[in-house]
């Protein structure tokens, strides 16, 4: 069940005694989640920003770093907040009764969690191990150490604090793994019509994961461009948007940065109405790299999204002669743009740093590109 206040909503899932009350930000950013008691989490994505108090409101603190097993948590228990784990690159710092240690995940192919280790005096010590099911069942073994962990399988956040060991929380839905099934439909299964709406990753979890609960990609990272050419996994949507953009001169740069960028970007076409937006770029890992003293970039995966229904809409001011996919190629060079180091490093400074004023900078030269590839 989920409902609307102002620009948070709050999704309950479970069955009593066993709920958890989810609260999001208007992008669909979770920010807390609470059983009927208040005890719960609450998330902050950046280690240098204030942590968050129970005094804060969600509009209070941003969400541009969202949620993952990268987030900031925090232990609420009514008006009371305290720092429960902190990410970094090898795992979690948690808070134990003598501290903080860290605690090192390793993981496998899928990003599940196969085992946690920690620092000891005769070099590391194994904290627990784990073994899953094809679809994430926990399989236990009597001999393996266990420890209270939450981010397991593919990396997600059990929900076991709240005795519900079989579901997880997949950010655009909530996943039951042992009836190997989302509990909501896919809000890209219009794209997918062979599939079932609840089916997880196409019926093929030992090759396939799913980084945010909306769509499936190969975790070899197929490529649909390579060697100045459409691959077999390139869609006919997908080339032609492509090929619209390549046919101006500023788009056919655009294009390039994409194809050329470190990171692997996933281009998705979604036709979901959203009044607000025409793209959007969003990194699968939430923490950027850091190049050098000043300059950031995208560290693995980011996935850009164009929403075809408002194609038209950014660009209608500035050209009304553009077709539905001229408008997408503009909106796409757009949010290409966001995925440079220049403006990674702008979005790093703006939520690092609580830099307000930088929102205008980020979009200044996206904005500008779009303008070109609409008049050319």
């Amino acid at each position: 069940m989920r409902a609307a206040t102002g620009s948070a909503s709050t999704y309950v899932v479970g069955v009593a005694p066993h709920v958890v009350q989810n609260l999001y930000l208007a992008d669909g950013t979770k920010v807390r989640a609470t059983n009927d008691r208040g005890r719960g989490y609450e998330y902050l994505g950046s280690l240098s920003r204030t942590f968050l108090s129970p005094r804060h409101s969600p509009n209070e603190f941003g969400s541009a770093l969202g949620l993952t097993k990268r987030s900031l948590r925090l232990n609420v228990n009514g008006e009371e907040a305290e720092i429960e784990s902190i990410p970094f690159a090898g795992g979690r710092i948690v808070k134990t009764t003598s501290g903080y240690e860290p605690h090192y995940y390793v993981t496998d192919h899928l990003d599940s969690t196969r085992a946690i280790v920690r620092p000891a005096a005769a070099g590391v010590e194994i904290m627990a191990e784990y073994d899953y099911m094809p679809y994430g069942t926990q399989h236990t073994v009597a001999e393996a150490p266990t420890a209270d962990a939450d981010y397991k399988y593919t990396g997600k956040e059990q929900q076991g604090a709240f005795g519900m060991y079989s579901l997880y929380d997949s950010q655009a839905r909530f996943q039951n793994v042992s009836d190997a099934r989302f509990l909501s439909h896919d809000p890209l299964s219009g794209s997918f019509p062979e599939f079932s709406p609840y089916i997880y990753c196409g019926g093929d979890p030992i090759n396939r994961a799913d980084p945010d609960g909306k769509k499936w990609v190969d975790k070899n990272g197929n490529l649909m461009w390579k060697d100045g050419k459409w691959t077999e996994y390139a869609s006919t949507q997908i080339q032609e948007l492509g090929n619209t953009l390549r046919s101006s001169e500023t788009g056919l740069l655009q294009f390039n940065k994409l194809v050329n960028n470190p990171a692997a970007i996933i281009v998705t076409i979604n036709d979901t109405d959203t009044p607000t937006r025409y793209g959007v770029m969003i990194p699968h890992n939430k923490h950027p790299k850091q190049s050098n003293a000043n300059t950031y970039q995208l560290s693995s995966v980011a996935e850009i999204i164009v929403y075809a229904r408002n194609a038209n809409k950014r660009v209608k001011r500035m050209n009304d002669t553009l077709t539905t996919i001229e408008s997408m190629a503009v909106n796409l060079g757009h949010e290409i743009e966001h995925t440079t180091d220049e403006n990674v490093t702008l979005i790093v400074q703006r939520y690092r740093d609580n830099v307000k004023v930088l929102d205008e900078k980020i979009e200044e030269m996206p904005n500008k590109i779009a303008l070109q590839i609409a008049r050319e």
